[in-house]
């Protein structure tokens, strides 16, 4: 018996339809006589309550059948198969797997070669841009600790910002001896560190975090 993989090839460029295959849903092609093909209009959706109605489409026809794809859900697909052979109508099958071998795998392969193409595009824009807002973070940061610190030692400003890189872990040794270097600025009101409520602390010194978002 002639395989159907050319004609179905065709009609799914033509009429940029898809062939089924899914977790839930399959496409089965079924050859109906000419004589039946209004009787399988009013009939194939009711071979089975899974069975997609109004999704008969004609795929190619001759003198004698016209091909028709119908689609169900994969649960109902062998009592659909079923239905339409009590029915005398003849279920027809692709040969192997699908229509992989056509045009189509070559379109999503170029599909695919496109997106990652696209996709370093974008990475490489993004890893520029995030560059940029950082050292705008950080210039953001450095004007809070120009402001704070005039707001904090008022005028004439008498300060210099520091930046220090530090393992977290080493963070709360740190600030002790920061506390204990800058024993002048220690309030008598307030301990090494005071919380303000404002999801930050008060320190004796003016302090802003500048996270590490490349780890």
């Amino acid at each position: 018996m002639r395989s159907i993989n050319d004609i179905v090839r065709i009609w799914a460029r033509r009429e940029n339809e898809e062939v089924l295959n899914t977790e839930f849903l399959s496409t089965i092609f079924v050859a109906v006589p000419n004589s039946q093909v209004k009787t399988f209009y009013q009939t194939y959706w009711t071979m089975h309550e899974f069975v997609c109605p109004k999704s008969a489409s004609v795929v190619a026809d001759d003198a004698e059948f016209t091909l028709f794809a119908v689609t169900v859900f994969k649960r109902a697909a062998d009592d659909f198969k079923l239905g339409c052979r009590k029915a005398k109508y003849i279920v027809r099958d692709l040969d192997g797997n699908s229509l992989e071998n056509d045009g189509t795998q070559e379109s999503v392969g170029q599909l695919q070669q496109a997106l990652e193409q696209q996709k370093s595009s974008l990475v490489a824009m993004l890893t520029l841009q995030f560059s940029v807002c950082y050292v705008a973070w950080v210039h953001c940061k450095a004007l809070r600790i120009f402001v704070e610190s005039m707001l904090k030692y008022g005028l004439p400003p008498k300060f210099i910002p520091v930046l220090l890189a530090v393992d977290e872990s080493r963070e709360k040794q740190i600030r002790k001896r920061l506390s204990q270097i800058y024993t002048d600025l220690n309030s008598p009101m307030e301990a090494d560190a005071m919380d303000t409520g404002a999801l930050q602390y008060e320190y004796p010194y003016v302090s802003l975090k500048v996270a590490n978002l490349s780890k």
